[in-house]
């Protein structure tokens, strides 16, 4: 996602995705793509990225289903909420784990959202589960390029690799003048073969599970 700062007063540049619900639409091109994943450094991963508006909305389509399917599963969306950090004190206490700030939330709505919607008592809660959903689904449908990095293995080793190459895609992001927000979804039962197949242009066969 493409972040747009604004320098019109001296005031310190304000990021448009922390005054709106979902991300500024500017486009990203497939040129974009390729020059990010060449100069990110990447070592142990192999990488992919589309802007094609046809294939977003298909992988879109994809990830938002996932994502429902582990809110909506009460063992899964458990195991983020154990991971899930409420409020500063948490945040600084852990030092991990997720939050509404890792997630681009800030100010009024972040303070509305810890307030009267996300807390560990209503974490398995409809309202939470929905605007959860919403949230996320915002994001996708005004994502402008995704970015998947796919593993030859499903190893403790090959998810420490992973993520040192998220760590050096991100910083390379940034230096570009983009911005990356990673969704947290798993891409369960049959949207894992299908997310596999048309990241990697590989048939695909209802049925076959690959593990992420």
């Amino acid at each position: 996602e493409r972040v747009r700062a604004i320098f019109d007063n001296p005031q310190p540049p304000k990021v448009v995705w922390e005054e709106l619900p979902i991300y500024d639409a500017l486009p990203v091109s497939e040129a974009e793509c390729d020059r990010l994943l060449g100069s990110a450094g990447l070592r142990a991963v192999r990488p992919g990225c589309t802007a094609d508006p046809a294939r977003l909305g298909e992988l879109g389509d994809l990830l938002i289903r996932a994502f429902e399917i582990e809110t909506n599963t009460p063992r899964t969306h458990e195991e983020t909420g154990r991971w899930f950090r409420f409020g500063n004190d948490e945040v600084a206490r852990s030092g991990d784990g997720l939050s509404l700030a890792g997630n681009g939330v800030s100010g009024l709505r972040r303070w509305a959202a810890e307030k009267f919607v996300v807390s560990r008592k209503t974490w398995h809660s409809e309202r939470t589960r929905r605007t959860a959903v919403e949230a996320f689904r915002d994001q996708v449908r005004s994502s402008r390029a995704l970015v998947w990095l796919t593993t030859a293995t499903n190893t403790p080793r090959a998810w420490l690799d992973a993520g040192r190459d998220y760590a050096r895609l991100n910083l390379a992001a940034t230096a570009s003048g983009l911005a990356i927000h990673r969704p947290a979804a798993r891409t369960a039962s049959h949207a894992s073969d299908r997310l596999v197949a048309v990241m990697s242009g590989e048939p695909w066969t209802s049925g076959r599970v690959r593990p992420w």
